[in-house]
């Protein structure tokens, strides 16, 4: 029971993570300072990203067999590869501008910024 626990769980912070690590031959890219369309267009994939995870968490949670999880896994790891694609943003960028906010508060601030904004 805890292992499924721990695989359940584990699965769900990937989910979040998937997008904002290499996924399906994406390269890394050196760290170039994100325009102001990229830091929107971030915060418009993320929010789509997040809502993704939020829509298969517990669908993850409730999987009775390993292989149903990584089913469920592939696909909102596409839906999270689509949703950062249809912001305008390669897999690159979007990894790019999530490892830069990492070390950049400022970056971080423009991006709280921006997911504080209104829906347009």
């Amino acid at each position: 029971m805890k292992f499924r626990q721990f695989t359940v769980a584990a699965m769900a912070s990937l989910l979040m993570v998937s997008v904002q690590t290499t996924i399906a031959g994406a390269q890394e890219v050196p760290a170039v300072p994100a325009s102001e369309e990229q830091v929107e267009a971030f915060a418009a994939a993320y929010v789509q990203v997040s809502q993704v995870n939020q829509t298969f968490e517990p669908q993850l949670a409730a999987a009775e067999t390993e292989q149903d999880r990584l089913a469920l896994f592939q696909q909102a790891q596409q839906q999270m590869q689509e949703a950062v694609q249809s912001s305008g943003l390669s897999l690159d960028e979007y990894n790019g501008i999530y490892n830069q906010a990492q070390a950049d508060p400022d970056l971080a601030a423009q991006i709280q910024t921006q997911l504080q904004q209104p829906a347009q």
